[in-house]
């Protein structure tokens, strides 16, 4: 399938981009650096990405982490807010960005989380509203730095695959970077016949003490289950991006076995291997339509809904 990569222009200096535009069909694409936040302005649209298919309604938002190929598509006016973050130049380090598993979502927020989630749209709409009136020839305004990466930081701690679940607000780091190290891990060797014992050995830890931290998770009760999502995963890539066949993804992605493969691909993504690549290519059969607003617009279409948003979160306290 001819699904490419979308290549992020961004202005000197600043390690973001923002956009407004209405939505009919877009096409899939990815990002190889980027995260994509979608926030939408007026009325609803789908988004469709790796195993989740959401429909984001007013207010609401949602990202998408680098790599994850994805579309929005929507039958009805709407408006939506496309933010881009380049994660390469970030006060937190690319290594530790690339095993986040970034996951921001109005719909499936934990309560104490509302808070740091409300202060990331904030945060997006102020950015976006700057991007658009910054001239690369200006300088950066005092504290630009320092709000970036303060911004950062509120994602990677609180919006990462071992925050979300987490009963509190609590951050333990070195929980938390044990979690990201057993990502980190197991990306580099899904390829390989590797074990629990393997993964235990090479953190210091007992194979007990690793089985209690992985039954901690809720997305992944067990080491097998991190390492079939991730096989999974590169296994999406291969089914949009190229012509690979399913025997030849298997083998290419760790699997010992197709049994295997179809089993943790249909249970993790809900469908076959050859049922998502042909539902993808059935939609990219549609005519692609998007209408991007001018700069002018979409600074008025944010300050509206920003007055509107901040107003709500007033009464809402």
């Amino acid at each position: 399938m001819n699904i490419r990569e979308h290549v992020i222009n961004y202005k000197k200096g600043v390690p973001f981009e923002a956009s407004v535009c209405a939505i009919t069909r877009e096409e899939p694409h990815f990002h190889s650096a980027s995260a994509e936040f979608v926030l939408c302005l007026k009325g609803s649209v789908t988004v469709c990405a790796g195993n989740l298919q959401a429909v984001l309604k007013q207010g609401e938002i949602l990202s998408m982490d680098f790599r994850d190929v994805h579309y929005l598509y929507s039958d009805e006016p709407n408006l939506v807010l496309i933010f881009h973050l380049e994660l390469r130049n970030l006060p937190v380090p690319w290594e530790s960005i690339q095993c986040m598993f970034l996951s921001c979502d109005s719909m499936n927020v934990n309560p104490h989380q509302k808070e740091h989630l409300n202060y990331v749209i904030s945060t997006i709409l102020s950015l976006s509203r700057f991007y658009m009136k910054y001239d690369p020839a200006d300088d950066l305004p005092p504290g630009f730095d320092n709000a970036v990466k303060q911004f950062t930081e509120t994602l990677y701690y609180h919006f990462n695959a071992f925050a979300v679940h987490k009963p509190d607000n609590y951050v333990n780091e070195e929980l938390s970077t044990r979690f990201h190290n057993i990502i980190r891990y197991c990306f580099d060797h899904s390829k390989e016949k590797i074990s629990a014992a393997q993964l235990a050995e090479q953190e210091h830890i007992s194979r007990t003490y690793l089985s209690q931290f992985m039954s901690s998770l809720d997305w992944a009760n067990t080491f097998k289950d991190i390492v079939n999502y991730i096989r999974c995963y590169e296994a999406e890539q291969y089914l949009l991006l190229t012509d690979k066949t399913n025997l030849e993804i298997c083998y290419e992605c760790g699997f010992s076995d197709p049994k295997y493969y179809y089993s943790a691909f249909r249970k993790i993504w809900g469908c076959t291997p050859s049922e998502h690549r042909n539902r993808v290519r059935k939609y990219m059969e549609h005519e692609k339509k998007i209408k991007y607003l001018s700069t002018r617009s979409s600074l008025a279409r944010l300050n509206a809904f920003s007055a509107e948003w901040h107003m709500n979160q007033t009464f809402e306290r």
